[in-house]
């Protein structure tokens, strides 16, 4: 596949994504997100995605282990970086949180 092409579907399964879950289909939200990381394992907006639909689901781990995947992706992507350092302070990994706020 064309890389404009595969850019294409990116762009139209984020879309979708962030519909689904705005919608309360979850599942099918992550599945979108999940395609979209088949194609670019390292995208930090499909990471950031699942951490946010792994939140409404109250499953912490899980979005800390997605966020943190797009810190990895994007070191300096601040949306990333304070969504992580939100939920690590909600778990009361205080310590982690402010060691990734004061880098």
């Amino acid at each position: 596949m064309q890389p404009d092409r595969i850019a294409q579907k990116i762009r139209q399964a984020l879309a979708t994504a962030k519909k689904l879950q705005a919608s309360g289909h979850f599942g099918d939200a992550r599945r979108a997100c999940e395609l979209v990381l088949k194609l670019d394992a390292g995208n930090v907006w499909a990471h950031i995605r699942l951490g946010l639909i792994a939140r409404q689901e109250r499953q912490g781990e899980a979005a800390i282990a997605h966020f943190t995947a797009a810190v990895e992706a994007a070191p300096n992507h601040t949306y990333a970086i304070q969504l992580l350092a939100r939920t690590l302070r909600e778990k009361r990994r205080l310590d982690e949180a402010e060691a990734l706020l004061d880098r």
